[in-house]
């Protein structure tokens, strides 16, 4: 005879911080880092930029017209890739701050702290730790 305590447990879906090391934390925040540089590359193009310039200083209505219009659609591109960096940031603090807790034993205070966020927020993230499916 089979009784519920006989049942594996179902702890639930496979956590982030459970499948990552120390190293991977790291690797982690460079592909953070990498996201936010393409995103400024996108705006902060030089010879573009010179472009632009030579187009005002010289009058020419059409470079004019083609360098605004390109200009709009690359502001247009980074403001939707800031949102895209916010949302991968976000999750990744959350992994950090998961990291911190569980593997290297701060206390939400110390984790807070560090992190400059509220203990009221490390709490939340504690208690709703982030499935693995989510993060890839």
């Amino acid at each position: 005879m089979v009784t519920k305590n006989d049942k594996p447990l179902d702890d639930g879906p496979t956590t982030v911080f459970e499948e990552l090391n120390c190293g991977d934390v790291g690797a982690r925040m460079r592909e953070l880092s990498q996201q936010s540089w393409a995103v400024a590359e996108l705006i902060d193009d030089a010879r573009f930029a010179d472009d632009g310039r030579k187009g005002h200083k010289y009058g020419h209505e059409e470079s004019m017209k083609k360098y605004e219009t390109e200009m709009r659609e690359r502001f247009r591109r980074t403001v939707s890739g800031m949102r895209a960096y916010r949302r991968n940031y976000n999750s990744r603090e959350l992994v950090v701050a998961e990291y911190a807790l569980t593997k290297m034993n701060y206390t939400q205070r110390d984790a807070a702290a560090l992190l400059g966020v509220g203990v009221s927020t490390i709490n939340r993230w504690a208690q709703n730790p982030l499935p693995i499916d989510e993060y890839r």
